[in-house]
């Protein structure tokens, strides 16, 4: 029993964060909480350009963010994505990223703006922001493990229940501070 309540301890904590990422960026019905995905304005491409690349994409949000009166502090996309621009080459077959970037010496950015990976953004999805201004955490309860062995027909069976739980809200002040989007629907856009 130590050694389950030391497991459970230490794991579920985490399991909890990827669940709150995840409610955070695309909301939930139960109970309700509107996601930064849900509130963003959608990324309009003004690239208006044949030879669009992922970056372009990118640096047109990140514009976009700076046309609505804030400075983007972030770009959220998913590990996959975040991958492939790193390894992206151009014609002559040079990456693009330098390799300070690719090798880890430095935190990947574009026009500035920190890349970060996290597996709660949706592969193909990315999310740029001004994560300072734009919303705001209030965590009314740290996460928190409690475990029953009352409950139900515990007794008689034999079983303990694990209910693992926090309690969090956010207000998102201002949407135009975040543009969401899909790369295949910008690049589509761009070769238009």
């Amino acid at each position: 029993v130590a050694g389950l309540s030391a497991y459970l301890g230490s794991r579920l904590p985490s399991k909890i964060r990827v669940k709150e990422d995840n409610v955070l960026l695309y909301g939930s019905d139960s109970p309700a909480l509107t996601g930064i995905t849900e509130a963003a304005s959608s990324y309009t491409d003004a690239l208006a350009d044949s030879n669009v690349n992922r970056f372009d994409v990118l640096t047109s949000a990140i514009a976009q963010v700076r046309d609505g009166e804030y400075m983007a502090n972030a770009i959220m996309v998913h590990p996959d994505d975040f991958y492939n621009l790193l390894l992206t080459k151009d014609g002559q077959g040079l990456y693009l990223m330098p390799d300070a970037f690719r090798f880890g010496a430095q935190a990947p950015r574009i026009a500035g703006v920190p890349l970060i990976a996290n597996t709660a953004v949706t592969t193909g999805d990315f999310l740029v922001g001004d994560f300072a201004m734009g919303a705001q955490l209030f965590d009314r309860q740290q996460s928190s493990i409690r475990f029953y062995e009352q409950d139900q027909d515990n007794a008689i069976k034999g079983v303990i229940t694990v209910v693992a739980s926090e309690r969090i809200a956010m207000p998102i002040y201002r949407p135009t501070a975040f543009i969401y989007g899909t790369f295949a629907a910008a690049l589509a856009n761009g070769s238009a």
